[in-house]
């Protein structure tokens, strides 16, 4: 405030007296820190180290001396740090007086000039009490253990564990953890070190258990994964059995039909079958044999038509199989079969093709399926929730088609009776906000019309009462215009006291006249 001549001259007065206790604000931070500084080199004179700016902070010193220099404020500054060091003498008497007397003392074997005061003898109290109450309630635990019967010998039996025949048997107990618990329990009082001495022997004793326990844990893990590589070898085995007992069932098959087409003319001459002897019998396996090899020809040639280009078929073959043909009649009725295998063989190609197709096209499907699922149900779940956060529905709900047409007396298809009794779908729920947003147009429309109406016959009123007004004050409306448009026009005959200039008495007798 430099500028103080537009000022009033009482406030320009007032501003020079009050010019020299008013300061910057760095400048009274300045002379608080001096203050600070001053005062603490007179409290504090043996340390060199300034206090903080809170001033209140002092320590229990009785070297006060009072300056004469000193102002009125320190001076009652001063008074009042000496009235605060006698009262804290005092109550460290008094406190070293109390823990004279009292129950529980300070023990003598501290030195002469700590004189800790009652609040941290009650700490000290309060710590050996808890400690205490821990120990007390391990002792419990251990009491209630030593008092539980020991487990059956047979709950846990090795014997009937398959996993633990190759388990080597566990180290033997040191006696001193098998020391009986009547010991600790019958003496009056029990020492702790023996107490933390066997809870560390039991603690030891589980970490072995759960060490062997983890070990064998690890071997059955072993074993389990032998297993599940064992089942991959196990699957090709079952295959193969399965291709050997076809290929069993298909020889005994053929030498089925090989002795009933050799029955027919034994029946003829009994005798045939023994003059034949061993030539019959080894032409009968070369005639298997040579099936056999062909039927092994075969698979050869269908294992490489599913992983390479399919050879032409073999004539030979063919032509070796008709030389059979009078040995077994059956045998030449299979050969178009063996044939037409062969001429499939070409499509095979085109088959795989087809499948991986058909494959893809599945999975394609499972998974927009899967999308399609997802996604409805998500929707399923908004609407839910739309549902149940909306007014809109339960005030105007859906009538059931099947309520209506009941009503009508149309007659009701099974498929609609089915869709009623199925779950609803989101198109069925959609139709019930469409059917409530209508509802509720409709009834907002009704509503309007009706306050229409109300307003249209509650202007008609206003008219007709502004009409009455205008007659009575005077004015006439054209004959012409409408009651909306009708502009208000100032009667010919002057204002209303024109009307009634002269007439009293005439309205005075049509009053009586009415009466």
């Amino acid at each position: 405030m430099d500028d103080l001549g537009d000022l009033p001259r009482g406030i320009v007065e007032v501003h020079h007296t009050l010019t020299p206790f008013i300061r910057q604000r760095h400048d009274a931070l300045h002379v608080r820190r001096v203050l600070t500084a001053h005062l603490n080199s007179h409290v504090n004179s043996g340390e060199g180290i300034l206090a903080p700016t809170n001033l209140s902070s002092l320590e229990s010193t009785l070297q006060v001396k009072e300056e004469s220099g000193f102002a009125c404020i320190q001076h009652e500054y001063l008074s009042s740090v000496r009235a605060n060091l006698k009262a804290r003498n005092e109550y460290a008497s008094l406190s070293a007086q109390h823990d004279d007397h009292g129950i529980l003392r300070v023990d003598e074997s501290r030195p002469s000039f700590d004189t800790a005061p009652s609040v941290e003898t009650s700490l000290d109290i309060e710590k050996q009490r808890r400690r205490h109450e821990r120990f007390r309630i391990i002792q419990d635990l251990v009491d209630q253990l030593a008092e539980k019967p020991p487990s059956s010998s047979d709950y846990f039996n090795p014997k009937q564990l398959e996993v633990l025949n190759d388990v080597g048997s566990l180290p033997p107990v040191p006696p001193e953890v098998l020391v009986p618990a009547g010991v600790y329990h019958d003496s009056a009082k029990t020492d702790l070190k023996n107490l933390v001495d066997r809870l560390e022997r039991s603690v030891l004793r589980a970490k072995l258990l759960l060490k062997k326990e983890q070990k064998l844990l690890e071997k059955v893990r072993a074993n389990t994964s032998a297993l599940n590589s064992e089942q991959g070898s196990g699957s090709r085995q079952q295959a193969l059995g399965l291709t050997r007992n076809e290929l069993i069932n298909w020889m005994e098959t053929e030498l089925s039909k090989a002795g009933d087409s050799s029955s027919e003319p034994a029946g003829q001459d009994a005798g045939t079958v023994e003059n034949r002897g061993k030539e019959y019998i080894e032409s009968q396996l070369a005639f298997i044999g040579r099936i056999y090899d062909q039927y092994l020809d075969v698979r050869k040639q269908l294992v490489a038509a599913t992983h390479d280009e399919v050879p032409p078929p073999n004539t030979a073959m063919i032509d070796e199989a008709e030389d059979f043909t009078g040995a077994s009649a059956d045998a030449s009725v299979e050969e178009p079969e063996d044939v037409t295998r062969i001429l499939t063989y070409p499509y095979l190609d085109e088959l795989l093709s087809l499948s991986t197709e058909q494959k893809a096209i599945i999975q394609q499907r499972s998974y927009l399926t899967s999308s399609l699922t997802r996604q409805l149900k998500n929707a399923s779940q908004d609407l839910d929730r739309l549902t149940d956060e909306s007014h809109l529905l339960p005030s105007y709900p859906m009538p059931n088609m099947t309520q209506q047409k009941s009503h009508l007396g149309d007659p009701i298809s099974f498929e609609e009776d089915i869709s009623n009794q199925t779950k609803p779908s989101l198109s069925s729920r959609a139709k019930a906000w469409v059917f409530a947003a209508e509802s509720s147009s409709i009834a907002t429309k009704e509503a309007v019309l009706e306050r229409l109406e109300d307003g249209e016959a509650a202007l008609a009123d206003a008219h007709q009462t502004l009409g009455e007004f205008q007659l009575l004050l005077g004015q006439e409306l054209p004959r012409d215009a409408g009651p909306r448009s009708r502009p208000l026009v100032q009667s010919s005959q002057g204002n209303m006291w024109t009307t009634l200039d002269g007439n009293l008495g005439v309205i005075r007798t049509e009053d009586l006249d009415m009466d």
